[in-house]
């Protein structure tokens, strides 16, 4: 199999490029590989936003997941267009706006998402423990039935919450 590639343009801030130069450098590496490696982890991160077959409910893990609230932070995503992406699968499940406001709650303002999942989901919790209780929350009202087949059980199973913007 032939492997065709397109050459393409991206802009970086020189930073950004002299970061990417170093590492490839410490790892005896051509920087295009390396920016080549970083597009395909991202893909592969993503790919249940990309599959059109994929799920309501893998939509949605995916963008629990750190990275997935990274990206809704990085490009200002909103409640509609998250609705349209999570739900035009037009799976049997579909993911409710409120939901869905929490998602963006979660990622851009996460100090508000405790007050908004008292009022929504009706659960009080610990600050700390928000963000779990809230994957905790999807996962159970978005499963599937028992007997179901089709959809994986563990794809929204607990992790560790993200860090919140800016921290390190």
């Amino acid at each position: 199999m032939v492997s065709r590639k397109r050459c393409v343009s991206v802009r970086l801030r020189e930073r950004d490029l002299e970061r990417l130069s170093k590492l490839s450098e410490r790892l005896d590496i051509q920087t295009s590989d390396l920016i080549r490696f970083a597009v395909q982890r991202l893909l592969g991160i993503f790919m249940p936003l990309i599959n059109e077959g994929g799920s309501a409910r893998a939509r949605l893990a995916t963008l629990l997941d750190q990275e997935g609230l990274a990206l809704i932070r990085q490009f200002d995503i909103d409640s509609p267009t998250l609705m349209t992406l999570i739900n035009e699968c037009n799976a049997n499940v579909a993911v409710t706006r409120d939901d869905v406001d929490m998602l963006v709650l979660s990622a851009i303002a996460p100090n508000h998402l405790q007050e908004r999942f008292l009022e929504i989901a009706g659960i009080d919790c610990e600050p700390g423990e928000i963000f779990l209780a809230f994957r905790e929350y999807l996962r159970m009202k978005y499963s599937p039935a028992e007997g179901q087949t089709g959809q994986g059980t563990d794809d929204m199973a607990p992790q560790s919450p993200p860090t919140a913007p800016g921290a390190t």
